[in-house]
């Protein structure tokens, strides 16, 4: 990502030639939700395999604090909105065999997982339950 047809074929090369268990993607793109639209092709290669993605986290849009180390500071943020995002987008129900990881215990997402659920409501057709659902998909290590 962000090269979708790179990705899906990288994908589908490291799943069948390479014989890889997985793939890793970055939790954005250049600033981009991996819950966006135009990234559904590339879940499609794993989870058509059962394999595991890892989604690992990268500097998150915008600034970051200033004096202050990114991947401690920022990184446990930028893993909860990666999750986030495809949760609310319906991506983990899409893919059922997916085997989606985020390190780091996932984040900050443990602790503001009912938050989020709280806050699904804002958003019509999203009930908290469904979406606790979705963030409960994802492996953390």
């Amino acid at each position: 990502m962000p090269d979708v047809d790179g990705a899906h074929a990288e994908a589908a090369h490291a799943l069948d030639e390479r014989d890889a268990d997985g793939v890793m993607v970055l939790s954005n793109a250049r600033g981009r939700s991996l819950g966006d639209a135009e990234f559904e092709p590339p879940w499609a290669e794993p989870d058509a395999r059962g394999a595991v993605v890892l989604v690992h986290p990268t500097a998150p849009p915008g600034a970051m604090l200033q004096s202050l180390p990114s991947p401690p500071v920022d990184f446990p943020y930028d893993t909860a909105r990666t999750a986030l995002h495809p949760a609310v987008a319906g991506v983990p129900g899409r893919y059922p065999r997916l085997k989606m990881i985020l390190p780091h215990a996932g984040g900050f997402l443990p602790y503001a997982a009912h938050r989020f659920a709280a806050a699904a409501r804002l958003r019509p057709g999203t009930a908290p339950e469904d979406l606790l659902a979705e963030l409960r998909r994802f492996d953390r290590l």
